[in-house]
């Protein structure tokens, strides 16, 4: 009977170390081990936070982004992989519960999952978190390749800041039109881009009836960091239901109408225009 018993620890004890592994071998779970890495190589640090077995959003992140080969392919090379567990229903050896304890109290680390981007001497590069609307790769991206926001233009004529765009609106007493897009995806959607969001037709009829504002989620194009932080905000508040989708919203930045679809221009202009003419009904 010991023996059954002593073999059932045993067996506890493997899965929980099998429970709360990372994602695959490529992960460290020594942090010194990881630093020591990042100096060799001159890479980041990708330091993941995560509540492996209660939480949700961990689970999922772990699943539709860290296992996958997309992200293998995109880390290699790239980033010294660190995964940093706080399970609640397995227990860590103490001296790697001691450890990760210890990072999340030195960069304040208040909720999972977290990504931390540090320099090989401990400094924090960028703070990324998760949202399933999203594209974490593309967020990784812009952390690790910093671009300007004064160089990027999502598509010509369209503004891309959106705080600057409701001030405008309201400045003006117009409406805005947000559309979010994912520009290089297809043939389709570049042809969305230059015949339907840049036709001079569509720029002469918004002219002093709306402001422009293009959310776009390009995989081809380096986003600035704020902008594509924002633009992943604006996907969760709104949550369109496919990309393209057009939304009306008031200088408020309330929705008060639009619509989905990948238009030709006739027809996207007809809808923009019926569109910005009942929220100018509503407002008289």
């Amino acid at each position: 009977m010991k023996k059954v018993i002593a073999l059932s620890a045993v067996l506890f004890g493997i899965c929980t170390v099998l429970f709360a592994s990372p994602p695959d071998g490529n992960w460290f779970t020594d942090a010194n081990a990881a630093m020591a890495e990042a100096k060799a190589k001159q890479l980041p640090v990708f330091a993941y936070f995560t509540g492996s077995d209660w939480c949700p959003y961990c689970k999922i992140f772990s699943e539709k982004v860290l296992q996958t080969q997309r992200f293998r392919d995109f880390a290699t090379g790239k980033v010294v992989l660190l995964y940093l567990d706080f399970p609640q229903e397995q227990q860590l050896p103490e001296s790697l519960a001691r450890q990760n304890e210890e990072w999340q109290a030195r960069y304040r680390v208040g909720g999972f999952p977290t990504v931390l981007l540090v320099d090989a001497d401990g400094n924090e590069i960028d703070r990324l978190g998760y949202t399933p609307q999203g594209d974490f790769i593309a967020t990784l991206k812009a952390a690790l390749n910093p671009a300007k926001e004064a160089d990027y233009i999502p598509a010509a004529g369209w503004m891309n800041n959106f705080d600057k765009a409701l001030a405008l609106a309201t400045e003006k007493k117009l409406p805005v039109v947000l559309v979010f897009t994912g520009s290089d995806w297809s043939s389709e959607d570049k042809t969305f881009k230059s015949d339907v969001l840049e036709s001079k037709a569509l720029h002469e009829f918004a002219a002093g009836k709306a402001v422009l504002v293009c959310v776009d989620f390009p995989r081809s194009v380096l986003l600035p960091r704020p902008i594509l932080r924002q633009n992943s905000e604006l996907l969760e508040k709104y949550q369109p239901a496919d990309l393209p989708a057009t939304l009306i919203l008031n200088a408020a930045g309330e929705k008060i109408g639009g619509f989905d679809g990948r238009l030709d221009a006739a027809a996207y202009l007809g809808k923009l225009k019926t569109a910005l003419d009942s929220e100018q009904g509503n407002r008289k």
